[in-house]
């Protein structure tokens, strides 16, 4: 549903003992591992030799390709938050054996932009304001479509599915999914502090990209500010899978706030109250279209806006390996058993 995604991880508490047991050294094969740090640090070595310390407003691209052997060791500020997430995207067939790659991006080279309504996006990866075909036909909203049934209409982007978490503390970066949690670990109220403004900043700016480029999947990362009482519209490839991540704040993801013009997972079996105002720790999974549209009311929202080009391949999956088939899968882990699991070696 949301290839050639595998898993966000928003892994984020005020409690060391979540997180400082971090993850030692363990195997990567065939997918490519995106972390980005909002609050602390993670400390991230490597079997090419790679070693750092990605630290608030960093992101790290790992691609892991033929076989990484890695450890992620998050370190929390002084008043032990740890915030950030992982990103685990797929690779295709083609590209599962590729040489691994690792890309150190701190927070000085990505570039922040400010917007019409003072809407402000920080390009990891993607283009913000594109130069666009102007024969280009305008978007129009449409009915979302249960994602089992996804196709809809030729126009408008709109929320095919809602997923509302309630996640406990993640230990850290690469751990599951949390579902059917106890409690959200303490969380700060209100929106993140921007850090101070770095980059390019200008009202009107076209064709701003980000440092991360060349991915296989044609992906897009962006996280975005847009305040209270404004709107946030941004081109999408059609035929992408584009999902959004609520971060702080509240806003509608639906242009027509229509809460049964999609499909919506509540965070238990009594939830009963049905919103189409999306608020912290919501997944947006949109249908197809050419246009996202956000709009707020009261309270600004910050949220994370992902897309990729579907792949369209068998998945074989089993803890931090990715392939095709499961023949594929005992390979690699025998392999990694008997010392032959790097294929690529640094140099």
């Amino acid at each position: 549903m949301l290839d050639p995604f595998l898993l966000l991880d928003d892994f984020h508490s005020d409690d060391p003992d979540d997180y400082i047991r971090g993850f030692p050294w363990h195997p990567h094969r065939g997918i490519e591992t995106i972390t980005y740090v909002l609050y602390g640090k993670v400390e991230h070595g490597d079997s090419m030799g790679n070693k750092g310390t990605i630290s608030s407003g960093d992101v790290q691209w790992m691609t892991a390709g033929s076989g990484i052997i890695h450890q992620e060791m998050p370190k929390g500020q002084k008043d032990g938050l740890m915030w950030g997430f992982q990103l685990w995207a797929n690779l295709p067939a083609s590209h599962k054996m590729m040489d691994p790659r690792y890309r150190d991006v701190k927070s000085i080279q990505i570039p922040e932009v400010t917007l019409d309504h003072g809407v402000k996006v920080k390009i990891i990866c993607g283009e913000v304001n594109p130069v666009r075909n102007s024969s280009r036909c305008d978007s129009k909203p449409s009915g979302a479509l249960n994602p089992a049934l996804r196709g809809g209409t030729p126009y408008g982007a709109e929320p095919g599915i809602i997923l509302k978490s309630n996640p406990a503390a993640a230990a850290g970066p690469g751990s599951a999914p949390a579902s059917g949690s106890e409690s959200p670990p303490a969380r700060r109220e209100g929106l993140l502090p921007r850090r101070e403004q770095r980059g390019i900043i200008s009202n009107g700016v076209k064709g701003v990209k980000g440092p991360v480029q060349d991915i296989v999947i044609d992906p897009e990362y962006l996280d975005i500010t847009v305040p209270s009482k404004s709107n946030f519209t941004h081109p999408v490839k059609r035929g992408h899978t584009v999902l959004a991540y609520v971060i702080e704040g509240a806003g509608y993801f639906d242009p027509g706030r229509d809460t049964y013009a999609y499909e919506v997972e509540g965070t238990n079996y009594f939830d009963f109250k049905r919103d189409c105002f999306m608020s912290s720790e919501t997944l947006i999974l949109f249908d197809e279209g050419d246009e996202v549209v956000i709009s707020t009311e009261e309270k600004p929202v910050r949220f994370l806006l992902i897309s990729g080009k579907p792949i369209g391949e068998p998945v074989a999956w089993y803890g931090p390996i990715v392939m095709n088939t499961q023949e594929e899968l005992r390979i690699a882990f025998e392999e990694y058993q008997n010392g032959t699991f790097i294929k690529y070696k640094a140099k």
